[in-house]
């Protein structure tokens, strides 16, 4: 991967983190404002962006950093393992709040005053939470960098939040009461879908799952090497959440030289880099064996 991509991605990332602690500063104003149950779980979302970008930046910082003794695979795999704790951590959130809002419906919840300029604010949140999603999503197509895309799909989810947020205040104001803790559970619910989605895509990448179909590789090797490789086997592929490995077994002629092996094998993983040009492939390993004919009884 270009170090230049993951430097782009760090700078996009920090202008995200530094307007999100604007957001949730807002954000818990308006909370005070309101005492809006709902508005409590629309910034306790922001405050996950928060987590999330500063995790994404921590992340990018670490994958910048080149292999070393203790982690000679580099240092893609602390993102996943942060990104699994904030998965937990949304999940709990959500069940405190849902709790507290359930609590508030069955005391019965009381009216709320909101001021004008409340809804004004929410309205420019929708707009800014556009731009946001929109910028990260250029500079994904730019540099394929998939904490990107992950901080993307949430941005173009929170204008449809802070909506339900709007009617809810709206409802409220109007003495339709409960509005406002059943929008609470709404975001709760988008708090912990949040955090299931994140823990089931992130626990591949910490369990090395097989993230390619070794049958399509296999068929890629057989078509441009058929005549060099007489077959390929043990397929492996993983990823750290930033860039890919692979690996595989090459069976070729036993009267070939080493070197020849080893040119076969070279351009075997060239091929495979070319055949797959939105992975960023850090390892490609080719193992030579030599290739034994069927015993015939």
């Amino acid at each position: 991967m270009d170090n230049s991509e993951l430097i782009t991605a760090h700078k996009v990332l920090m202008v995200m983190l530094t307007i999100t602690s604007i957001l949730l500063v807002i954000k818990l104003y308006l909370y005070i404002l309101t005492w809006s149950i709902a508005i409590f779980a629309y910034a306790m979302d922001t405050l996950y962006d928060f987590i999330t970008d500063a995790t994404a930046l921590w992340a990018t910082n670490k994958a910048l950093e080149p292999p070393d003794a203790d982690h000679p695979y580099g240092h893609g795999k602390f993102e996943a393992f942060a990104r699994v704790f904030i998965g937990f951590l949304l999940i709990f959130t959500a069940l405190e709040i849902s709790i507290e809002s359930i609590a508030r419906m069955v005391s019965g919840a009381r009216s709320l005053e909101i001021p004008s300029k409340v809804l004004n604010i929410l309205t420019g949140l929708i707009i800014v939470y556009i731009i946001m999603a929109m910028t990260e999503y250029i500079f994904y197509k730019r540099t394929k960098i998939k904490v990107l895309e992950a901080s993307m799909w949430h941005y173009f989810t929170d204008p449809f939040s802070t909506l339900i947020i709007m009617i809810s205040l709206m409802a409220s104001s109007q003495g339709m009461y409960i509005a406002d803790p059943l929008a609470a559970l709404l975001v709760c619910l988008i708090l912990g879908y949040s955090g299931v989605k994140i823990i089931f895509e992130t626990s591949p990448i910490l369990m090395d799952a097989q993230i390619m179909d070794p049958e399509e590789i296999r068929r890629i090797i057989r078509k441009n090497f058929g005549s060099l490789v007489k077959d390929c086997h043990k397929i492996k592929t993983r990823t750290d959440g930033f860039q890919y490995y692979l690996e595989c077994h090459i069976l070729v002629d036993p009267n070939i030289t080493v070197k020849e092996g080893h040119d076969i094998a070279d351009k075997i993983e060239k091929v495979i880099r070319r055949s797959f040009p939105d992975k960023q492939f850090r390892d490609v390993i080719i193992h030579v064996e030599p290739y034994e004919e069927p015993h015939q009884d």
